[in-house]
């Protein structure tokens, strides 16, 4: 037996070992409305069965109050045609940044596996991801880094910032030390984790642990 753990469960799994964007989820519209006073937020629809929440249209940069209503109206929408019963609404932070893929994976041959690599929308596009097996040296990090192929992308790329390659690695040995410390973890998704110069923020978190 398994366990999906996503959302705000998610992400507080992980804040313990990982910075953590902002969040809190709500389970009727108007707890959104009544939240939201500053803009930009991020709206997701958050739910066991919407694994690709941006493919799904479920995140949704907001920026004025008129701008939530009409999104909140369309999560709704789109929730009763495919049947989510366990519809909650995830209010974010904005976080600007790098969209970088961390996580992890218990493989059958090599056990705990730590994943690496070019996040967000582009992910299953470039498959630019780095594995090494648990427990990580500071070299192992390091060497994930260095490695990818789209490694010029952490350097500020066209309108991109720069990314902090020292809190990269920092980032990847606590997902070594969190997945040390959690045997049970099955398979650990961060997607995005966005960095800048100043930080390295967990946004979107999916878990799936052994009972």
């Amino acid at each position: 037996m398994s366990k999906v753990l996503v959302g705000l469960d998610a992400l507080n799994f992980v804040k313990k070992y990982i910075t953590i964007a902002k969040a809190k989820e709500f389970c009727s519209k108007k707890e959104v409305i009544n939240h939201c006073k500053k803009f930009p937020v991020v709206l997701k629809i958050s739910s066991e069965k919407v694994l690709h929440k941006t493919d799904a249209g479920g995140v949704v940069k907001i920026v004025n109050k008129e701008h939530l209503l009409q999104t909140l109206e369309e999560f709704a929408v789109a929730a009763k045609k495919q049947k989510i019963s366990d519809l909650k609404f995830f209010i974010q932070e904005y976080v600007p940044g790098v969209e970088l893929l961390l996580g992890a994976k218990k493989d059958p041959d090599f056990g705990h596996v730590v994943a690496f690599g070019i996040g967000g929308i582009f992910v299953e596009l470039l498959k630019d991801v780095q594995f090494r097996a648990i427990p990580l040296t500071v070299k192992d990090a390091e060497d994930m880094v260095s490695q990818i192929k789209n490694k010029k992308i952490l350097e500020g790329f066209r309108c991109l910032p720069k990314a902090n390659k020292k809190l990269i690695i920092r980032s990847i040995l606590e997902i070594s030390r969190l997945v040390k410390e959690h045997p049970e973890i099955i398979e650990l998704d961060i997607n995005p984790l966005i960095c800048t110069e100043r930080y390295c923020k967990a946004v979107d978190v999916r878990l799936i642990l052994k009972e």
